[in-house]
C-alpha cells in the first residue's frame, strides 16, 4: 500500500462496493472462537446478526483460467548496484487436496528447509539463509507450489543452485534420515502447542474447514499425521511434488 494508491481511492465507489457486498448476508458464515458458552452467545447473535439483510442471491466464483506455465521457465533480472544476487525456484503442479497430502507437503518443506540450510549455509557458507515454503490451493483447481529462495554473491549463485538440485535428486533417490524427520516432527509439535493457545489458530482452522467442506474438528487429526510421518513418505512426496522438469526460476543480478 502506498500514498498514491490511497489517494486514488474514490470514496463513493468504495461505498457502493461495500453496500453491494453487505446487502445480502444469506450466504455468510460466521465463526467465533473464545471463552463463551452457547447461552452467552445466542442473544448477541440474535441482536447483531439476526437482522442482517438477506436477498438470497446466488453467486459463484469465476475461473479466469490463469495457470502456472508448463516446463522449465527461467528469467534473469538486473537491478541495483550492490554485489548481491537472489534466485527463486518454484515447482508447481496438480494436487489431490486432502488433509494428508497437505500435511505431507508441509513436512517435505520442513525437511528441505533443514537440509538446504545445513548444506548451503553451514557447510558451504554460501548464503545467510534459505527460504523454503509451500502452498496448496483448493480453487479454482486443486494445485500446489513449492518455493525455494536464497541470496548469494553473484559469482557463487549458480554453483549453489546446482547444489539445490543435487539435494533434491538425492532426496528423491535416497530419501532423508530418521533424525531429520524427527526434527520436523518436533517443530510441528511445538508450533501447534503454541498456536492452540490463540483464538486466531482456532478461527483459521474452522474457517478453512468451512471453505473446503471439511467436517468441524477434522484439523485435530494433525497430531496423528505428525506421529505417522516417515522418511519413506517424505521421499515419495519429493518424487511427486519436486518435478525438475516443471518449474519457474527467476534470478536477480546487479546491473553492473
Amino acid at each position: 500500500m502506498t500514498a498514491a494508491v490511497v489517494e486514488s481511492v474514490e470514496g463513493d465507489v468504495a461505498f457502493r462496493i461495500f453496500q453491494d457486498r453487505f446487502r445480502d448476508a444469506s450466504d455468510f458464515t460466521f465463526v467465533f472462537a473464545g471463552a463463551f458458552t452457547t447461552e452467552q452467545l445466542r442473544p448477541l447473535v440474535t441482536e447483531w446478526l439476526g437482522g442482517l439483510p438477506a436477498i438470497r442471491r446466488v453467486e459463484e466464483g469465476v475461473d479466469r483460467g490463469m495457470r502456472p506455465p508448463k516446463g522449465v521457465v527461467e528469467r534473469v533480472l538486473r537491478k541495483g548496484m550492490e554485489p548481491q544476487s537472489r534466485t527463486q525456484i518454484v515447482f508447481t503442479g496438480d494436487f489431490e487436496y486432502t488433509r494428508e497430502n497437505r500435511h505431507l507437503l508441509n513436512a517435505l518443506v520442513g525437511v528441505l528447509d533443514i537440509q538446504l540450510r545445513d548444506i548451503l549455509r553451514e557447510d558451504l557458507g554460501g548464503t545467510y539463509g534459505v527460504g523454503v515454503s509451500a502452498q496448496a490451493e483448493h480453487k479454482p483447481v486443486p494445485s500446489y507450489n513449492v518455493s525455494i529462495g536464497f541470496g548469494a554473491a553473484p559469482d557463487r549463485l549458480e554453483s549453489l543452485v546446482a547444489e539445490v538440485f543435487k539435494q533434491i535428486a538425492t532426496l528423491k533417490e535416497q530419501g532423508t534420515t530418521a533424525e531429520i524427520v524427527e526434527r520436523v516432527k518436533e517443530q510441528e509439535r511445538r508450533a501447534r502447542e503454541t498456536a492452540r493457545r490463540t483464538n486466531s489458530y482456532w478461527l483459521a482452522q474452522l474457517l478453512r474447514g468451512v471453505q473446503i467442506g471439511e467436517a468441524p474438528g477434522a484439523f485435530l487429526a494433525a497430531d496423528a499425521l505428525t506421529e505417522q510421518l516417515t522418511p519413506a513418505a517424505v521421499q515419495e512426496a519429493a518424487r511427486r511434488w519436486l518435478n525438475t522438469g516443471n518449474y519457474v526460476r527467476v534470478t536477480m543480478f546487479p546491473e553492473g
